[in-house]
């Protein structure tokens, strides 16, 4: 199924053809797993898997969670797994050690302002600098009401 995904994401595939895509090459593999967990079901006796093994709970916990699992082939804008929103949170994680110690609770809410927005910024394709940059010569000028401007999912950069 990761070899699919490989496939749709060097191409960029859109939704359609990741639908299309997984229907054809993801179902039958799932279908093979869940078939394969309900023989190791352990409510079923036959199994001969303990309910309360590592395997019996692993197999218990998969089919209970089922339809999270084959969602992703269901819907083409859905990714099989969170592996692009934990590389995104990556930098946060690793430098928290680092920020425990940032001088105030003032400080440290406003570093996680600043830290959202250039991470808005870098998700839009908008450099941060230049988005700084504007920003703080526009901020002196900028009438509440038209504040949301400035936000990078609204921020247009004047002309010079």
């Amino acid at each position: 199924m990761y070899g699919i995904e490989k496939d749709l994401r060097a191409r960029e595939a859109k939704a359609g053809e990741r639908f299309a895509r997984r229907q054809e090459g993801a179902i039958p593999v799932l279908e093979e797993i869940k078939a394969r967990l309900g023989e190791l079901d352990p409510e079923k006796p036959a199994s001969g898997v303990l309910p309360k093994s590592p395997l019996g709970k692993a197999v218990r916990y998969a089919l209970n969670q089922w339809e999270y699992v084959r969602a992703y082939a269901e819907d083409g804008k859905c990714e099989i797994d969170q592996n692009l929103v934990e590389n995104a949170l990556r930098p946060t994680c690793v430098g928290k050690k680092n920020w425990l110690f940032i001088g105030s609770p003032g400080a440290g809410w406003r570093s996680a302002v600043i830290y959202t927005m250039i991470i808005n910024c870098q998700k839009r394709g908008i450099n941060p600098i230049d988005w700084l940059t504007d920003v703080f010569q526009r901020l002196p000028t900028t009438t509440h009401p038209n504040a949301a401007q400035l936000l990078p999912s609204n921020w247009k950069k004047q002309p010079a």
